[in-house]
């Protein structure tokens, strides 16, 4: 088989692979996840607050699935590398709280509430 195209064919495979990771940006999935997470971050301040760690808890992991849920899309602005590793960030802050909030742990709690409100800054000001 001749060599060019060989390489032509492994080539176009590698690309259509490459770009088959990268989910279709969904405008509307997206901004309801935002909207979800305003909300979401509210209710666990609320209940930190509180010291309703239970709902806490909730409202952190339905954050960390509404995140999850968008990860793999592709931004419409910014590098989707770094879309995925800010995501990968929000997740791990919430489970930070969700983990803070098994231990009763009012200072931990605050400080990943409060790195979820810095990474949504950091999010909105590279993809928004």
């Amino acid at each position: 088989m001749n060599k060019r195209l060989v390489f032509a064919i492994a080539l176009a495979a590698f690309l259509f692979a490459g770009l088959a990771v990268y989910a279709e940006y969904d405008r509307e999935k997206v901004v309801s996840v935002m909207r979800d997470n305003a909300r979401l971050l509210g209710e666990a301040k609320k209940a930190a607050g509180g010291k309703d760690y239970f709902a806490a808890a909730e409202s952190l992991m339905e954050l960390a699935r509404g995140m999850r849920s968008i990860r793999e899309m592709s931004p419409p602005r910014g590098d989707a590398g770094q879309w995925r590793t800010t995501i990968d960030d929000v997740v791990a802050a919430a489970f930070m709280g969700i983990g803070a909030a098994g231990e009763r742990d009012d200072a931990k709690l605050a400080a990943s509430l409060a790195e979820l409100g810095r990474l949504g800054g950091v999010g909105h000001g590279q993809f928004r």
